[in-house]
C-alpha cells in the first residue's frame, strides 16, 4: 500500500466508526422507542449529521487520491483530521450510553446541542481560514453565515436552537449540493 492510501484507510476508518455509531444510536431509538419521550429535532439531527459525514468522506477521498505528490506532511495530515475527527465526536454526543425508562430526548438534545453548536462553529471557522488561506473561496459566503448564526445561537441555545438547527441544514445542503458539490 502507498502513504495515500493508509492516510485514506485512517481518516475512511474514523468516518466509518461514526457512521456506525449513527447506525447503532438509530437501531437502539427504534428499539427502545416504547421507553423514550421522543423530541422530533433529536431525530431530524441523526441523517443530517449522517449526510455530512458522508460529505466529509467524499472529502478526504478526493484530498487524498486527487494529488499528484504521494509525499505526506504532519500539516496536511492535520488539515485532514480538522474537519473529521470532531464530526465522530459529535456522533457519540448525539446518542447516550443507553436508553433508560422515560428518556427524555429533549433534555438530551438541549444538554448536549451547546456542545454540537461549538464543535460546529470551530469547523465552520477553520474551513473559512481554509478557503481564505488555501482557497477556493467558493461558498465562503455560506459559511460566513452559517457562523454568525452559530455565534448568535451559542449565546442563547435554548431559545434559538430550532431556528439554528433549520438553518444550518438549509445552509449545509446548499455548500453540499450547490455551493462546492463533490463529484468522483
Amino acid at each position: 500500500m502507498s502513504a495515500s492510501e493508509y492516510i485514506a484507510s485512517f481518516f475512511l476508518v474514523i468516518i466509518g466508526f461514526a457512521i456506525s455509531e449513527l447506525l447503532k444510536g438509530s437501531a437502539r431509538l427504534i428499539r427502545e422507542r416504547h421507553k423514550i419521550k421522543l423530541y422530533w429535532p433529536y431525530v431530524l439531527v441523526v441523517p443530517f449529521v449522517f449526510e455530512i459525514l458522508i460529505f466529509w468522506f467524499l472529502w478526504v477521498f478526493l484530498a487524498i487520491n486527487d494529488r499528484d505528490d504521494k509525499v505526506w506532511s504532519v500539516v496536511e495530515i492535520i488539515r485532514i483530521s480538522i474537519p473529521v475527527i470532531p464530526w465522530a465526536f459529535i456522533t457519540y454526543l448525539i446518542f447516550p450510553s443507553r436508553f433508560t425508562e422515560g428518556f427524555d430526548s429533549k433534555t438530551f438534545y438541549l444538554e448536549n446541542g451547546k456542545i454540537v453548536v461549538i464543535i460546529a462553529t470551530l469547523l465552520n471557522a477553520y474551513v473559512l481560514i481554509e478557503m481564505l488561506v488555501i482557497g477556493p473561496r467558493t461558498g465562503m459566503v455560506t459559511i460566513i453565515v452559517s457562523l454568525l448564526i452559530n455565534i448568535i445561537v451559542i449565546m442563547n441555545f435554548r431559545r434559538l436552537h430550532l431556528i439554528w438547527l433549520i438553518a444550518t441544514i438549509v445552509l449545509v445542503n446548499y455548500f453540499i449540493f450547490v455551493a462546492k458539490p463533490l463529484t468522483i
